[in-house]
């Protein structure tokens, strides 16, 4: 953030400027990232229905191998 400072006169002075690093910051959000990726790719090669449990508890993910398993059952032929 650029800040222009001036004199008591009102005529400008200079210039103040405030940074701050967000390294980590950013190193974190690309772990959250990739951790995440990791598990999405885990779960989905896993012949199961996963829930998550716990108070957030949420809707089933039927993976893609489970759903194909699936469709070719109740879809024969397909």
């Amino acid at each position: 953030m650029t800040t222009a400072l001036y004199v008591d006169g009102g005529e400008p002075r200079g210039f103040s400027e405030i940074m701050q690093d967000i390294t980590e910051k950013k190193e974190a959000e690309k772990l959250l990232e990739d951790t995440g990726n990791r598990l999405r790719t885990l779960v989905e090669h896993v012949p199961a229905i996963t829930y998550t449990g716990g108070s957030m508890a949420t809707m089933p993910w039927i993976t893609s191998v489970l759903r194909s398993k699936a469709c070719s059952v109740t879809h024969p032929g397909r």
